[in-house]
């Protein structure tokens, strides 16, 4: 853990009930010589992986009699010793676990805590006083004369494994040479017990007590007030490899490092200010765990965060520039100018006129004075005042998008509408179509070290050569692409990102282009810069992308077909991966280290640092299931393989990699030696199923890779051998093998007739009368083709035919015939219209018309977000389909854009029709899918669907608020890759505004758009009122033609 990270900037992770968490109360953590994270809570003991946590307690383990685990200690020989609030002790070694019987002269015994000195012995500090167990006598438990009747609040061991405890009321000692010594002199006593205390590798007694911190050294007792005015009580310590001192409270944790304290509280990201037990695993992760908060994990990443807990003001930063003595300025949303150096961030108030606006781009002047580009135009800053610069024309204060000062002195002012302005010696100059420029909406300015000026805008580029007069020139083969960034490399190619046409390179007079289907993460690429190894950076909405520049040059030119780079995003540290443009949006400074604009902050990566984690994940198989019954894997030291009997069938392998930094990143290969010739690729999946093994021998090998890459190529194993049934024998197979060669001729006979009767199935080219020309698409439950109706020939159709698997399911057979009889009762021009339904030969069949065009999901991903007219124009067309199929009192429950066909006609660029009514429901059919399982796409489901199954017309409202949410900001508002986590995000968090993530959303809109993804369904608004709210938004932003 970096000292020199802020406590804010590190990674946290928590779980809690929905993340698998059985319970939130954490007691105690400790971490096994296996790698396994074990906590102890109030519920019983909890085993985790950094995926699955395992539960056990008195409802699963005979040993458990008490379920409230409130101490975990792992001795030297790696045995795990649990201790219980009311007097139980448990040991687990070897995966059993064992019970230790206390003295039968005590009884209820209480408040448990564990340490072992450099003996070997086991001290236990109880309510009844001391007790410890010798090492090699079985782990027996004996009670130590002194502290008879005592309570033991704490125990510890100091730097030379000496033993040291806290009585109550008796104050501190250490066991000298057989002998309980006193610590403290009474005048140095705490003025309350101390409940936790800890040496420092320096040396320092730590003493934590219900009425705050104290140290001890020098023989002096110093009291620490961790708040000014407050006072905490302690409940937790720990110190990591790096020499950081944690403290955990009642009012958050606390960090001492440089001398300072630091806090983390529920303000600042932590899931609960109770932080009641600290661990540091072994690859450096500090756990907390909390009361009521579960169980977090902090951890140093390599992206490091500037955010608002370290000062910065605004939001939805878009501008960044280096300025003297390592300062970067930093602009945004919001009105406030940041200036960030060494840890420490400034922040500058904007003029009154200019509170609400965005700082869109930053450049620097003489004097160390600042240019400002703002939308409601230009201001100049310098000694901490700013001064308005009135711009010429009819709109003084015009939306200035960039800035630029090149090497000649002149100031370049890129307007967003009137066109390109150019200051020199205090006046000013328009250049405008006149002068060759193709657009007067100006996103980019950029000047090479030829001295040419670039001048990107909303259609394409243009360029101003160096002494070529005042007429600009037009790069054609960037037409009809918004230019968002440049950047000139060593070589002096010109490298330029652009809003939904991906990553251009101009170089030798040719231009290479790179796009999602060459390997880039996104098309959006809002800044590029390139580190001291020829690696380029560049963010867009979706994180921000390493790739080599060699291996982007190769694919641009031709000579290789994809790139293969990292994406990182807030598993990397980031706090929100959503990059934001603006002039510009990233900055090298000279340490090298990489800055990046995001909505919520700053990104500074260090690529220097940025090396691999090399340390490979301990490999598991935890246990083999076979036919249901669970089998622990035997002992890696006994060489003979697990003995199973002839018959089993199914085999369940299940495995896991212990390593807890992006748990879920971790890769799995596995072979099952006897059977798999090949190494089998199982991604991030912890099992392996095989089915109906032959007899004979097997190993099964499983092997994993961190999430940098680097496997354990040395992995798991577990051996196995699967005894044959007497037919299974060599002699019983000979006489087998006599038996069926007299039948062969009769079965050969019977094969054929199988084997024709499936070939005359699959050669079978007509439904009905339907002719099938081709297949347009499959799914789970039928397949659609493309078909011609035989008895009207100019006729072709959508066919929709019931998979064959699927002929015997009563439950697809009703849900395919429900479709159909739905569809059936619409008649409305934004819904696809059935022309046949029919059955032939257990055949079912739905012949619709053929729509022309496509889905709206395939729009979205290939355009990114729509205009606010175009999403007026197809959203007026949903809602009123959906005021249609309410009327008739069915709710249709899958609305998403795969579910909605886009094409031009009936004077309309953006013709709507809405597919698929497998899932909607009626009153008369409203239980045909209420199988207890939630059916639908998750990330548009309302939250009332998920948590208990209610559908009415308000999801469908909910959806459809969803889906104007990712027309207009091509992003969706619930977004992992964790189904889990979006379930989670759906039911408890809210998503960000749209209009924070694209100001071109009118106010009006954003607020319908949130009032219609509303968790509580009776707030959302109806459809008459959204149709209102909708066409008086198109009077203002019309379709486009």
């Amino acid at each position: 853990m970096d000292p020199q990270k802020r406590i804010t900037q590190y990674v946290l992770n928590s779980w809690k009930i929905e993340r698998g968490l059985p319970n939130t109360n954490v007691l105690a953590i400790a971490q096994d010589r296996s790698g396994y994270l074990w906590l102890g809570t109030m519920e019983g003991l909890v085993r985790f992986d950094g995926v699955n946590f395992t539960l056990f307690n008195s409802s699963k383990t005979a040993e458990f009699l008490d379920n409230f685990v409130n101490n975990l200690y792992v001795d030297r020989q790696g045995v795990l010793w649990i201790g219980f609030y009311h007097g139980k002790l448990l040991s687990l070694e070897k995966g059993r676990f064992k019970s230790h019987i206390f003295p039968r002269a005590i009884s209820n015994i209480s408040h448990n805590c564990l340490v072992e000195d450099s003996l070997g012995t086991l001290w236990i500090g109880t309510s009844a006083g001391l007790f410890y167990s010798s090492p090699g006598h079985d782990g027996t438990i004996k009670q130590h004369p002194a502290f008879l009747g005592t309570k033991i609040h704490c125990l510890a061991a100091d730097r030379s494994g000496r033993l040291m405890l806290s009585a109550e009321n008796k104050g501190l000692y250490c066991l000298e040479k057989g002998d309980f010594q006193r610590l403290l002199a009474d005048t140095d006593q705490p003025s309350l017990d101390v409940v936790v205390f800890r040496q420092g590798r320096d040396g320092t007694l730590w003493l934590g007590t219900l009425a705050g911190l104290y140290d001890y050294q020098d023989k002096r007792l110093h009291h620490h007030p961790l708040k000014p005015g407050n006072t905490e009580s302690i409940r937790s310590m720990a110190e990591d490899r790096d020499g950081n001192f944690w403290v955990g409270t009642e009012g958050g944790l606390f960090r001492w490092t440089q001398g300072t304290f630091e806090t983390l509280d529920s303000d600042r990201g932590l899931s609960s200010n109770f932080v009641y037990s600290l661990y540091e695993d072994a690859e450096g992760s500090v756990w907390v765990g909390t009361l009521e908060g579960g169980l977090t994990q902090m951890r140093d990443e390599k992206i490091i965060a500037v955010t608002d807990r370290e000062g910065l003001k605004g939001e939805v930063f878009r501008a960044l520039h280096a300025g003297e003595a390592e300062v970067m300025w930093i602009g945004g949303y919001g009105g406030y100018l940041n200036r960030y150096q060494n840890g420490r961030c400034e922040n500058f108030s904007l003029p009154p006129r200019f509170r609400n606006k965005t700082i869109w781009s930053l450049e620097a002047d003489a004097g160390d004075s600042l240019w400002l580009g703002t939308d409601a135009g230009l201001l100049h800053f310098q000694e901490g005042r700013f001064r308005e610069m009135p711009l010429p024309g009819p709109a003084a204060a015009m939306e200035t998008r960039c800035v630029l000062k090149d090497s000649s002195g002149r100031l370049w002012i890129g307007t967003y509408g009137a066109g390109l302005l150019c200051r020199q010696q205090g006046t000013f100059k328009r250049y405008s179509g006149a002068n060759g420029l193709r657009d007067a909406r100006i996103t980019c300015l950029f000047a090479d070290r030829r001295g040419n000026l670039w001048v990107g805008s909303e259609t394409g580029l243009n360029f101003l050569g160096a002494g070529k007069g005042e007429y600009f020139q037009s790069e054609p083969l960037l037409d009809g692409c918004r230019v968002e960034c440049m950047y000139e490399d060593g070589r002096g190619s010109l490298w330029i990102g652009t809003r939904s046409h991906g990553l251009k390179v101009l170089g030798n007079g040719r231009l290479g282009s790179l796009t999602v289907n060459q390997g880039l993460f996104d098309n959006r690429v809002y800044a590029i810069l390139e580190d001291r190894e020829a690696n380029l950076w560049l963010s867009s909405e979706l994180g921000i992308f390493c790739v080599p520049k060699k291996d982007l040059e190769a694919v641009a030119w031709g000579s290789r077909q994809r790139v293969t780079g990292h994406l990182f995003t807030e598993e990397n540290g980031l706090k929100s991966r959503f990059c934001d443009n603006g002039h510009p949006a990233g900055w090298k400074s000279a340490d090298g280290r990489l800055w990046f604009a995001t909505v919520k902050g700053v990104a500074v990566i260090n690529p220097s640092r940025m090396h691999p984690d090399d340390r490979v994940p301990p490999v598991l198989v935890e246990e083999l299931v076979v036919d249901n019954r669970t089998l622990s894997p035997p002992d890696t030291a006994v060489a003979a393989p697990l003995q199973l009997a002839a018959g089993s069938k199914r085999f369940e392998f299940k495995y896991t990699a212990l390593s807890f930094i992006r748990s879920i990143k971790i890769e799995f290969k596995y072979k099952l030696e006897g059977y798999d010739k090949e190494w089998i690729s199982a991604g991030s999946r912890r099992q392996a199923f095989s089915n109906d093994l032959r007899p004979g021998r097997y190993n099964f090998r499983v092997i994993a890779a961190n999430a940098d890459g680097v496997w354990n190529m040395a992995g798991a194993a577990f051996a196995f051998y699967l005894h044959p049934f007497v037919y299974q024998t060599w002699w019983f197979m000979v006489l087998a093998a006599l038996a069926f060669s007299a039948l062969s001729v009769l079965l050969w006979q019977l094969l054929k007739r199988y084997l024709h009767a499936v070939t005359f199935w699959k050669k079978k080219t007509q439904i009905g009368h339907f002719k099938i020309l081709e297949t347009i698409g499959t799914g789970g439950m039928a397949t659609v083709y493309k078909a011609q109706d035989m008895l009207d020939k100019k006729r072709i159709v959508a066919l929709k035919v019931l998979k064959e698997e699927n002929f015997l399911d009563e439950n697809q057979k009703k849900r395919f015939k429900h479709e159909s009889l739905i569809t059936e009762q619409l008649d409305h021009p934004h819904i696809v219209r059935i022309i046949e339904r029919g059955e032939m030969d257990d055949c079912w069949y739905i012949a619709m018309e053929l729509l022309r065009g496509e889905s709206l999901s395939i729009l979205i991903r290939r355009g990114g977000r729509l205009a606010v007219g175009a999403a007026l124009e197809i959203m007026l067309q949903i809602v009123d389909a959906l005021q249609a199929i309410h009327a008739q009192n069915i709710v249709h429950r899958d609305l998403k854009p795969e579910n909605i066909m886009v094409s031009q006609g009936h004077g309309r660029r953006h013709f709507v029709k809405l597919l698929d009514f497998g899932l909607a429901i009626t009153p008369a059919q409203s239980r045909l899918t209420m199988s207890g399982v939630v059916m639908g796409t998750i990330r548009y489901l309302p939250p009332e669907r998920i948590s208990d199954g209610t559908s009415s017309p308000a999801g469908d409202i909910y959806s459809a608020g969803i889906i104007l949410y990712e027309m207009l900001t091509g992003s969706k508002p619930f977004w992992s890759e964790a189904t889990g986590e979006v379930i989670h995000r759906i039911l408890k968090t809210y998503p960000l505004p749209p209009k924070e993530i694209s100001h071109e959303v009118p106010r009006e809109l954003n607020a319908l758009i949130m009032a219609m993804i509303d968790k509580d369904p009776a707030k959302r608004p109806s459809l008459d009122a959204i149709t209102a709210d909708l066409r008086r938004l198109t009077e203002k932003f019309p379709a486009p033609q």
